[in-house]
């Protein structure tokens, strides 16, 4: 620790308050919703860092550094610690109890992509249980130039598969 941040602290420690530290760290491991870091001014290790407003990654809002990632710890108190600013983030996991809006909710909910994909794929068999059936018949055509009707059998195009990786955003889960 530096002769300034001590000084510091010792004048806070006499007036006996609390102030907030701060310091820039590289992340060295995450685990659930804490993590490891490392400090950039010392290199020492402070481990249980909070990603959220408690230990728990299935709580609120839990925003995960990538690793070897520069990040802002805050000291809550004298051993515990919670990031408070992020370079590079891996993934944000949020647990909502009621709705989540987003610029302002004009376009609606979000798409159920398995349950669409299921309904979109139930309609491709009806539609190609129409055109099996449809080709299945032989209609009599009269060819230009000929005396006499030939059948023909139509030949249309059946549907193909719905894929939701060709309309799913996988960045946004639900």
């Amino acid at each position: 620790m530096s002769n300034t941040r001590e000084i510091a602290r010792q004048i806070r420690s006499l007036a006996q308050t609390n102030g907030f530290e701060t310091y820039a760290c590289k992340v060295v491991s995450v685990d659930g919703a804490t993590c490891s870091v490392s400090r950039v001014m010392d290199e020492m290790k402070i481990e249980g860092v909070r990603m959220n407003g408690t230990i728990t990654e299935d709580d609120g809002l839990v925003i995960v550094p990538e690793q070897d990632s520069d990040v802002l710890i805050t000291n809550i108190d004298d051993n515990q610690w919670f990031v408070s600013q992020y370079s590079k983030i891996e993934k944000i996991i949020l647990h909502v109890k009621d709705k989540i809006e987003i610029n302002g909710g004009d376009n609606d909910g979000m798409v159920k992509i398995k349950e669409l994909t299921d309904k979109l794929n139930g309609l491709k068999d009806v539609v190609n249980g129409f055109v099996n059936t449809y080709n299945a018949h032989t209609h009599i055509c009269a060819v230009p130039g000929s005396a006499s009707a030939t059948p023909v059998a139509p030949q249309t195009q059946t549907a193909q598969p719905f894929n939701k990786s060709d309309y799913e955003n996988d960045k946004i889960v639900h």
